[in-house]
């Protein structure tokens, strides 16, 4: 596929188990990510450091306040996905928003507007469910994430170490 290629994509909630394979997978390629030496360190290394992490912050991904949205090209095959929360006020948020764990797009899908689409559905999401407000964390180093939050009218509202958190308010219509 050429990076000019129209691509059509398929956005539907994880239905099953290898579904939630691919979701563990891209779990471990975005943690990699947030390690500093992670091309000095084997996948076992990684994995070993991943479960630590995991097992420090336990989240109950059959809480359906959980929703991960899978997204599929045109042939069915997986190509990213985006992990939601309807959370509670916690931190320096007052009210119910939806926090985005995780954006991921597999490298040869990106630049073709996938994660745009995510993020777009996941506004919708929000307007559904009445929430106002769609936060996140992402890490200083990652620009082109922050480029793309940026772009889509996210801002960036906190900074902590190499922390970033951006926020997007959701204009809902009083109906």
């Amino acid at each position: 596929m050429s990076i000019g290629e129209n691509i059509q994509f398929k956005i539907r909630l994880k239905v099953n188990d290898e579904d939630m394979l691919f979701f563990d997978e891209l779990q471990i390629e975005s943690f990699k990510t947030t390690l500093k030496n992670a091309e000095v360190l084997t996948e076992e290394e990684i994995r070993k450091k991943y479960t630590e992490f995991d097992e420090n912050d336990p989240i109950d991904l059959d809480d359906p306040n959980h929703i991960i949205l899978i997204a599929e090209d045109e042939s069915g095959e997986r190509s990213g996905l985006i992990w939601i929360c309807n959370r509670d006020p916690f931190w320096r948020f007052k009210n119910r928003l939806l926090w985005i764990y995780n954006l991921h797009v597999i490298s040869k899908f990106r630049g073709k507007g996938l994660a745009t689409e995510l993020l777009k559905r996941v506004e919708e999401l929000a307007l559904e469910l009445n929430l106002e407000i769609i936060s996140l964390h992402v890490i200083d180093s990652n620009t082109s994430a922050r480029n793309l939050y940026e772009k889509l009218g996210y801002e960036l509202v906190v900074t902590h170490n190499e922390s970033c958190f951006y926020e997007k308010r959701i204009l809902i219509n009083d109906q």
